[in-house]
């Protein structure tokens, strides 16, 4: 069955055993939610039967728009079909996620405790399921890729691109599955599409990335137009700020998707809601980033297999951080009402 997103209007296909009332929905493009409710009495599995199936289906956006402002539900009504289908095409339909989005499976929900009791948690998540071997993959295709970026330059700049956006899509997708009480590590993002599922969370993470520490690099550029020297206290009181400020800018990017998501109120805000446990995870973030430096100062003295344990220890640092992030939300989804 095919629905639009109600926030980007990208069309997503739906299996028809992800129809079931209470089943949510997230689009990977815009990080809109919606909660599906049936009406009626079919199932919401299509079955090997010539009786003709007539849904509707209410759509109810939980997404936070500019104005924070909820569209109000939307009725999607599917066509009658008048013909079996094959088994082959019901497991094909039923098994069938979305092209821009993803089903958030109906499994075990994290415990409701407060952050700190969920933060040791955390440092195991990259380890669950399935992590040491995601781990593994994403380090040989680093690995191989700064090794060809060395005697081919433009290959290797393109090959990190694409790398380093279907990471980001991973890491984006790890923040919203844990703000939506997920226990396990996720699936790796579906690609069907360069610009949505590469370019765009790439450049999503430079963004956001670029809007914290602008302040910080208006200050230098406007120093040396002047013909001055920048001051090295200005440059680290900066340097805090936009460490401060880029978690939650993160945070808020990787669950709404879009520019809207980097409004300095609404960020200050929910700093404001949630100020303990986000100083908290400020300051691990902090450690973790130092840590990534050490590592790769010490791992990158081991040869042959130095850039592989720097590669994988860089990702197992970034998917906690993820993970941080996104119990942060979760912790405090009550007080943030985000949606």
């Amino acid at each position: 069955m095919t629905i639009s997103c109600q926030k980007c209007g990208k069309e997503l296909n739906v299996s028809e055993r992800s129809l079931k009332t209470g089943a949510r929905f997230r689009c990977l493009k815009c990080g809109n939610l919606t909660t599906y409710e049936q009406l009626g009495e079919q199932s919401g599995i299509i079955s090997n039967s010539s009786q003709s199936i007539h849904k509707e289906v209410y759509v109810h956006d939980k997404s936070v728009s500019d104005s924070r402002i909820s569209t109000g539900p939307q009725v999607v009504q599917q066509d009658d079909r008048t013909s079996s289908p094959s088994p082959e095409e019901i497991d094909r339909i039923n098994d069938k996620y979305t092209r821009y989005g993803y089903l958030i499976p109906q499994t075990d929900k994290i415990e409701e405790r407060s952050f700190m009791e969920h933060l040791p948690e955390a440092f195991s998540f990259p380890l669950k399921k399935g992590g040491i071997l995601m781990l593994v993959i994403g380090s040989v295709f680093f690995t191989v890729i700064l090794f060809f970026s060395k005697y081919a330059p433009l290959i290797g700049i393109i090959g990190f691109v694409l790398v380093s956006g279907y990471i980001s899509a991973f890491m984006m997708k790890i923040v919203s599955r844990t703000a939506d009480g997920e226990i396990d590590i996720p699936d790796w993002p579906e690609f069907s599409d360069w610009w949505d599922d590469i370019i765009l969370p790439w450049a999503q993470m430079i963004i956001t990335a670029l809007a914290s520490f602008c302040p910080l690099i208006a200050y230098i550029v406007v120093s040396y137009v002047l013909g001055g020297r920048p001051s090295v206290l200005v440059i680290g009181a900066l340097v805090l700020a936009g460490a401060f400020y880029y978690p939650m800018a993160l945070l808020a990017m990787c669950l709404f998707r879009g520019m809207h998501a980097l409004n300095p109120v609404l960020l200050f805000q929910a700093i404001g809601q949630i100020f303990s446990d986000y100083i908290i995870a400020c300051i691990l973030m902090l450690i973790i980033f130092v840590l990534k430096w050490g590592l790769t100062f010490f791992s990158n003295m081991i040869p042959f297999v130095g850039p592989f344990i720097d590669n994988f220890l860089m990702l197992y640092l970034v998917m906690l951080e993820m993970r941080i992030l996104g119990l942060i939300y979760y912790a405090n989804k009550n007080k943030l009402q985000w949606f």
